[in-house]
């Protein structure tokens, strides 16, 4: 089994309940945008650090800019969130993630997260498995654990 962003037509696949907006987010020092929502026009004219397309929030955000006739084009790109944050804070740059994947550092006042409006753009979370078999007990079991935390309200520990 795996958890994907996005729907793979060819395999069979779980939702798993869970959907989020996206977000601009940014280093707090840099200012980059006023407080509040973000249009995804103003984010399509600034510099953006994103993932490579390789992945579901990147083709999540690229669509919505495709359906709009905009062109993104990034100027990083980076794949592992923890350079994310780091490159964040040296650059004046924005990430689009969902506000839980840095909800530590936002509460910290080290992170803003602007979400995205105009359209909005959500992620929803799938669990998919091979078509050749079906799911084990063990699989269903974590299939429904993860149905259950990612339904319960979300804090900042």
């Amino acid at each position: 089994v795996a958890l994907v962003e996005t729907v793979l037509p060819h395999m069979p696949r779980l939702p798993l309940g869970s959907s989020e907006g996206l977000a601009a987010v940014a280093h707090t020092r840099h200012k980059l945008l006023p407080p509040g929502p973000v249009k995804l026009t103003d984010l399509a004219r600034m510099k953006l650090a994103l993932p490579t397309n390789r992945f579901g929030l990147r083709q999540l955000f690229d669509t919505a800019a495709e359906e709009r006739g905009l062109k993104i084009q990034p100027y990083m790109e980076i794949d592992a969130l923890p350079m994310a944050v780091t490159i964040l804070a040296r650059a004046p740059v924005c990430t689009v993630l969902p506000p839980s994947a840095v909800e530590r550092e936002i509460a910290s006042g080290v992170l803003i997260a602007h979400p995205i409006v105009d359209p909005v753009i959500s992620r929803r979370l799938f669990v998919i498995y091979s078509g050749e078999r079906t799911l084990s007990e063990p699989e269903r079991s974590l299939v429904n654990t993860l149905r259950k935390k990612l339904s319960e309200p979300r804090g900042v520990d």
